[in-house]
This record gives C-alpha cells, sequence and structure tokens, in this order.
C-alpha cells in the first residue's frame, strides 16, 4: 500500500512538473545537486515529515514533500523541481493547489544551495544542506503576514521513516 502511495505521489509530481512550470532543460541540477536525491524524513511531536527527491530523465530534480499523522497528511504537501530556469538554477515549489513560486539559487557548494525569491511572503529562502554525518539540513526563512521574521528548519534523516506500531484499536482487530 505504502509503494502504491508513493508511486502515486511520484506520478502527480511529473505531471505538476510538466504541467504547471516553465519547461526546464539541462542537468545542472542532477550534476550539482546529486545529494539530494533520496527519502528523507523527519519526526517530531507526532508528526513526520517527508521529502523524496528523483533525478528526471532530463537531468533535473523532481521532488515531493508532505506532513503525516498517523499516516493522514495534514494540511501540506508540496510538489519541488529544481532545474536550469532563465535565472540559473531554479527550484519551483507547489503547495496545495497554489500558483507555482520560483526560487533562484544565489549559492551553490558541494554540500550546500541556497535559493532565493525576495518577493515572496515566506519562505523567501530556501536552503539545503548535506551534513557529514548523511543527515539533510532543510531551512527556511522569510517574513510572516504582519512582517515579522520566521524561520522554520528540519533536519532530515535518509531513508524512509519507520512504521509506527499500530495503535491498541488497530491491533485488536475487527470486534466478531
Amino acid at each position: 500500500m505504502r509503494r502504491e502511495v508513493t508511486r502515486g505521489l511520484w506520478v502527480a509530481a511529473l505531471a505538476s512538473a510538466s504541467a504547471c512550470g516553465p519547461r526546464v532543460q539541462g542537468d545542472a541540477a542532477s550534476r550539482t545537486l546529486p545529494w539530494i536525491v533520496g527519502a528523507w524524513h523527519h519526526i517530531e511531536s507526532g508528526a513526520t515529515t517527508e521529502e523524496q527527491w528523483v533525478a528526471a530523465p532530463d537531468g533535473s530534480l523532481l521532488g515531493t514533500g508532505r506532513v503525516l499523522v498517523r499516516g493522514t497528511i495534514i494540511g501540506f504537501s508540496e510538489t519541488l523541481h529544481i532545474g536550469d530556469g532563465p535565472g540559473g538554477l531554479t527550484l519551483t515549489t507547489w503547495v496545495g493547489g497554489q500558483e507555482p513560486v520560483h526560487f533562484v539559487a544565489d549559492s551553490v557548494t558541494a554540500d550546500t544551495a541556497t535559493f532565493r525569491n525576495v518577493r515572496h511572503d515566506f519562505p523567501q529562502v530556501i536552503t539545503y544542506r548535506r551534513t557529514a554525518e548523511g543527515t539533510l539540513q532543510a531551512k527556511a526563512t522569510g517574513k510572516n503576514p504582519d512582517g515579522s521574521p520566521r524561520e522554520e528548519s528540519w533536519t532530515l534523516n535518509a531513508g524512509a521513516p519507520p512504521q509506527a506500531p499500530p495503535s491498541p484499536e488497530e491491533s485488536q482487530g475487527p470486534t466478531p
């Protein structure tokens, strides 16, 4: 079941990336950021944040992100695309049916990529960093609606999250 859901998310990501965003060509993303490819997760306060990235045939990177509680998406899912755009290497995000937002890379090193869009409210800056320990740190900074600064960050572990044990109600099975 989980494999079918993941496969469905990738089909949706591919369809969204080809239908909603600018046509991105080239292979700079997969050559520049190979360390982002894979499954990543962060578990905190009963919620699981997941990101998954794959290299597309054209060399760009396609990703999905979501937050789940007990296996159910809770209000946040996104489709991501990193590829060559008019302004250079560009991260495009589609969150919950909203218009795509484009962030242009302003700093890329062997283990860090920072994307910026100062015209967007939150986030305005998205940074991914691969650590020596093998985790992926993601940070989003920008402004709240009242103009005050806002920052969110996550340390994502490699691989799929561990399966949660069933609740007592689920483990008892159906009542005869």
